[in-house]
């Protein structure tokens, strides 16, 4: 009989403790994946000022090479860009690669360039630039994330439940 209460109350607490876990994963999920871009952003920014050359933030599923079409939530790289075309070229290298992040159902961006090229300067040419990370699923707490580019190209998040950057 004791055995049977203490499992009945076991199961009443694993019941409990399941949605809270979920929603801390999603959470942790999508601040992982803004802070891996925002990181990689600010790389890029400082990269173009040291090395005083062109360095350029792309989505990639490969590691190599850019997409055509942007998917950022495939995942995205870091790259030389001597030319400053935002794709990798022969010569150009690849200087960090992030997989494609969990917990994500889309990481899309308001920009039509589908590269952030950070210029010697460490101004960004893509600048003004909003990226919207959105869980893949839909609980309450774990909601959608947006990262800022400013004009002069610093990155940075906004508060959950923010949606717009300015």
């Amino acid at each position: 009989m004791e055995l049977m209460l203490a499992l009945a109350m076991a199961a009443l607490l694993a019941t409990l403790a399941a949605p809270a876990y979920q929603r801390f994963l999603l959470q942790r999920g999508v601040q992982a994946a803004v802070d891996a871009l925002v990181g990689d952003l600010r790389y890029a920014r400082s990269e173009a000022l040291m090395r005083s050359a062109r360095v350029s933030v792309c989505s990639s599923r490969d590691g190599a090479s850019c997409l055509a079409t942007p998917d950022w939530a495939a995942g995205w790289i870091v790259f030389t860009d001597v030319d400053g075309d935002g794709v990798v070229d022969a010569g150009e290298r690849v200087l960090r690669v992030q997989a494609a992040p969990a917990y994500l159902a889309s990481l899309s961006t308001s920009a039509v360039r589908a590269a952030v090229v950070y210029e010697a300067t460490g101004w960004a040419r893509a600048a003004g630039r909003t990226f919207t990370f959105t869980p893949v699923a839909s609980v309450a707490g774990a909601g959608v994330r947006i990262v800022c580019v400013s004009n002069q190209g610093r990155a940075g998040t906004r508060p959950p439940g923010t949606l717009k950057c300015s």
